[in-house]
């Protein structure tokens, strides 16, 4: 490997890959430059064979034109979407029930929002769009069914239209100045309270209700029971069970069933809306000013909300500004929320599961049902049990049923609305093969330096010259943490375990093929300690440093 910096110079011995061992390509070539126009020219111009820095916009529409360049797509590990509060009511306007708790009103939301005009006209098509909060990078643990073509909220104003009116927000009297005829469903005149809306109640078994039969005095005036779930002795998920409703006392009783103990009667039903017939409410929407994108896309969905009737107060305001109201007094309706996600999705577990739902914590779009005492999510008592399932699961397998589970009824009751994931584009040349594009991360990976190899009429073809835009500041495994450092020393050391270069959210062998977890005795103070032993591959050669000579050897 030979290092080449513009601005800095490091003096390293060349080494050569050990024929038949190592990468196909025997040299390697690391070019750094100060800028990242002065690598993307010496790109274009041959001198290096592939850029390890994702392209300007610019760069982009100029590489697409050239028949000499390779592009390779890469989305990255994150999310950006509209976060929506369940909770039952919002600080601001205190005892009126929030149309945002309401499903059916966080439906049409959805439907009111056209995704690929956000992906494309938007974001310029610098982006990958997202139906379900889970990394694109890791398809393994997508429900398939809950995403495009499949995903039950595809944008359709008339189908939102129909739902807030089925839902009780139908048009009152006050005229729309918003109203706009050629928008479809669009309304003449502002919507209004529901006369009735969804609450619920959830006792905890053994401390609220004892039985069975268990009766329980529901806390709000009910005129309709929509769903009455509880968990069954011995059973893992919550049930739908049978209730007889007595309207003359608002009382539920279930019987013919054991409850666990400490687990909570979930009761969904209907009361009279305080506000009924009067005009909403402006929707509190928060949008993030310093990220243009996210702005565009605020003022996409509240101009849809206005035109069919909804009134909006939007705030265009930079994090500093947002993230007080939104995660920290849970007095917002609308934001529009952005999160770095790791390559397993283990992040649904504390961005939805109703535990975490306090002042600051990670969620705060589904909170816990809240009379009597806090429950299980107010969404459905089964996301809580999916997303726990996630984070205690005993293998990967149990993970991802799990996660797929939550995907279901995270689509069906959307608590938030995932939009896109940004992307990016790398470049190499077109006599550069078996590149291995990772998700992710793109062609800077162990796997491309193994595999990638040149045409035979390519410029110097037993050497890859690759570019990075900017120098490193040392080459130091212990200090090092400049990316640019990295591309130097994550050619040098390599670890135990990889990942699926195509499925970020699979784990494969990689120098170590096997383990194993068991106990020993430590004949120093006759302790038992973990003992875990590694098997490591055959084909796995070690080198001496600065030399690079074979080194049959090594130490742990």
């Amino acid at each position: 490997m030979l290092i080449v910096g513009m601005a800095n110079i490091f003096t390293v011995n060349q080494v050569k890959a050990h024929p038949g061992k190592g990468p196909r390509t025997p040299e390697l070539l690391m070019r750094f430059y100060e800028t990242p126009e002065d690598c993307y020219a010496a790109l274009k111009a041959g001198d290096i064979d592939m850029m390890l820095w994702p392209l300007t916009a610019d760069q982009y529409y100029d590489a697409i034109t050239d028949p000499n360049i390779v592009l390779g797509p890469v989305s990255e590990n994150g999310m950006f979407e509209f976060d929506i509060n369940n909770n039952e009511t919002i600080p601001s306007y205190p005892g009126v029930i929030s149309p945002t708790s309401q499903p059916d009103f966080r439906r049409a939301l959805a439907l009111l929002t056209d995704k690929w005009y956000i992906v494309n006209d938007i974001c310029g098509g610098f982006a990958t769009r997202m139906d379900m909060p889970v990394v694109v990078n890791a398809p393994s643990w997508l429900n398939t069914s809950c995403v495009y073509p499949n995903y039950d909220w595809e944008y359709n104003p008339e189908a939102a239209a129909a739902l807030l009116d089925a839902a009780g927000f139908v048009q009152g009297t006050t005229e729309n100045p918003d109203y706009d005829p050629d928008f479809p469903g669009s309304a003449q005149y502002i919507r209004v309270y529901p006369e009735t809306v969804i609450v619920h109640d959830n006792p905890q078994v053994g401390t609220d209700v004892t039985g069975p039969p268990y009766t329980w005095t529901l806390m709000l005036p009910a005129t309709e029971i929509v769903r009455v779930m509880g968990l069954i002795e011995g059973e893992h998920w919550y049930t739908n069970l049978a209730y007889t409703f007595d309207s003359d006392t608002n009382s539920i009783t279930v019987d013919g069933v054991t409850l666990e103990d400490e687990s909570f009667l979930w009761i969904e039903y209907k009361t009279p809306h305080p506000k009924a017939g009067e005009d909403l409410d402006p929707i509190i929407f928060y949008a993030r000013s310093d990220h243009l994108q996210r702005l565009q896309a605020g003022e996409h969905l509240a101009t849809n909300m206005r035109k069919m009737g909804i009134p909006v107060d939007f705030r265009a305001l930079p994090a500093s500004g947002c993230y007080p109201p939104v995660m920290g007094d849970r007095d917002y309706h609308i934001y529009t929320g952005g999160w770095r996600l790791g390559r397993f999705p283990t992040s649904l577990f504390f961005l939805y599961h109703s535990m975490w739902w306090m002042p600051w914590g990670y969620n705060y779009v589904n909170p816990p049902c809240p009379r009597p005492r806090p429950g299980p999510s107010a969404v459905d008592p089964n996301l809580d049990v999916a997303l726990r399932d996630i984070w205690y699961a005993e293998s990967m397998e149990e993970a991802i049923v799990a996660a797929q589970k939550a995907q279901g009824i995270y689509e069906k009751y959307v608590p938030n609305i995932p939009l896109w994931c940004s992307k990016s584009y790398f470049a190499w040349r077109s006599w550069v093969l078996g590149v291995c594009n990772m998700m992710g991360y793109g062609p800077e990976n162990t796997y491309t330096f193994l595999n990638a190899y040149k045409a035979a009429d390519a410029p110097e073809p037993n050497r890859l010259r690759v570019g990075w835009n900017q120098p490193p500041e040392a080459a130091n495994i212990l200090f090092s943490s400049w990316v640019y450092d990295y591309g130097i020393l994550d050619r040098i050391y390599e670890g135990g375990q990889a990942m699926n270069p195509y499925d970020l959210g699979r784990d494969q062998a990689w120098i170590v093929q096997d383990w194993a977890v068991s106990t020993w005795v430590d004949p120093d103070d006759g302790l038992e300690k973990t003992k875990v032993t590694y098997w490591i591959r055959k084909d796995v050669y070690w080198v001496a440093p600065v030399t690079g000579e074979l080194a049959y050897q090594f130490t742990v």
